[in-house]
């Protein structure tokens, strides 16, 4: 008789647990019946939004709906991480970002989300090479050189970067701590004011995206003194060796990451997980890397979460180290 009741008691609760994921597991299976839309936290033809249009056009045949791209930029993408925080979590509503809205912002100033505020789907590309330049006429050919006479003339040196907290400010920090320099920091929107700035003579050397800076690096206007990712960018720069290689314990560690807000139905962030790993393997999307000079990278949502639940501490105590203000507690 008791087992009988158990049975009983065993199958009703089954039973209400399937009435309540049914519409759940519907609603995955039929996923998607729209387009979706992939807000992407950086202007119309930066680097970034350029990674990320290339893997939803690549990826949106797997998917079997769209992707709509809308540009929400502002505070280094931590404008478009707090929008999309507070979207619906119905698979309709993703991101395509930097992870510095991780790993560098929440560290600077206050923001209005954290890595629990979403799910990551995966990471899909490390973001466009950076390095640092300066003008073709500059009688520094290497870093060292630069290094050596930035020894010899203390405050006399100016550099251009994109702004306190940049993996670009943060670079050349990085050679500055280690090398008991001073040389004045010069902060600018983004690389593409840093360059006009490096060429128009307002700026001795400047820390910026090479990809932006494209036809200025390959027409030979400035060179490249080194890289500051974790290899070389052989597509513009291949003779610039990277800060590592010179001794500098510095890599821009900046990924593609594509997330959605918490709540998202883990059957659905496994279908768009498996819909951007197909895309990075897609002939088109290779091809448009390889013309963006960015190298693929894809890990997946479990790996992606661990990675960034490691680094986030760690770069923060980077961040710490090197005394980059901070308007947090202002």
């Amino acid at each position: 008789m008791k087992a009988i009741k158990w049975i009983t008691r065993s199958v009703f609760c089954f039973s209400i647990i399937f009435l309540f994921l049914t519409p759940a597991l519907l609603f995955a299976q039929q996923y998607p019946t729209k387009s979706v839309t992939v807000t992407v936290g950086y202007a119309p033809g930066g680097g970034m939004d350029l990674v990320v249009r290339a893997i939803t056009a690549a990826s949106e045949k797997y998917l079997g709906q769209p992707f709509v791209i809308i540009n929400n930029a502002g505070g280094g993408g931590s404008v478009a991480y707090s929008v999309v925080s507070k979207q619906k979590p119905d698979g309709y509503h993703i991101m395509g970002n930097s992870t510095s809205g991780f790993l560098y912002t929440p560290h600077l100033r206050k923001v209005p989300y954290t890595l629990q505020d979403f799910i990551p789907i995966c990471i899909v590309a490390k973001t466009p090479h950076k390095g640092i330049a300066v003008r073709a006429e500059s009688p520094w050919k290497t870093l060292k050189d630069m290094v050596v006479y930035a020894k010899s003339n203390p405050g006399k040196l100016t550099y251009a970067h994109n702004g306190p907290g940049s993996v670009q400010n943060l670079a050349v920090e990085t050679i500055i701590a280690k090398e008991g320099l001073q040389i004045a920091a010069i902060p600018y929107k983004n690389s593409v004011e840093s360059m006009m700035a490096l060429l128009g003579g307002h700026v001795d050397f400047a820390s910026l995206g090479l990809h932006e800076n494209w036809d200025h690096v390959k027409g030979g206007k400035v060179r490249v003194l080194a890289a500051m990712d974790d290899e070389r960018c052989t597509e513009l720069a291949p003779d610039a060796p990277t800060l590592m290689e010179l001794g500098y314990n510095f890599n821009a560690e900046l990924n593609v990451i594509m997330v959605a807000p918490k709540g998202t139905p883990p059957a659905i962030v496994t279908k768009l997980e498996e819909v951007f790993f197909q895309g990075t393997k897609d002939p088109e999307y290779i091809q448009a890397m390889k013309n963006l000079a960015t190298p693929i990278f894809y890990l997946n949502s479990v790996d992606t979460k661990k990675y960034l639940e490691e680094a986030t501490p760690r770069l923060g105590r980077l961040l710490k180290d090197l005394k980059i203000p901070t308007e947090i507690g202002k």
